[in-house]
């Protein structure tokens, strides 16, 4: 939510593993695959990489978990 890049160390398969995946905005990692945590932290190194990545953490950010999104999700989940 604030323009930062991540790197998730854990399944891809979970919620976060999907977002950081689906928006683009870091890097995921399997919890026992050491070489590729380093091979992320070298492409981190890449200040044009990370700056792409953070502004697409912003814009996932903006488009998933707004609060007049949520608000508005939460509020048609319901009947009265």
């Amino acid at each position: 939510a604030v323009g930062r890049p991540v790197v998730f160390v854990g399944s891809e398969d979970c919620a976060i593993g999907q977002w950081v995946k689906e928006s683009g905005g870091g890097w995921g990692v399997a919890p026992d695959d050491v070489n590729g945590l380093r091979q992320v932290l070298r492409a981190a190194e890449d200040a044009t990489k990370l700056a792409n990545c953070g502004e697409a953490a912003l814009m996932f950010s903006k488009k998933v978990f707004s609060k007049k999104i949520n608000a508005r999700r939460y509020a048609e989940g319901f009947s009265f």
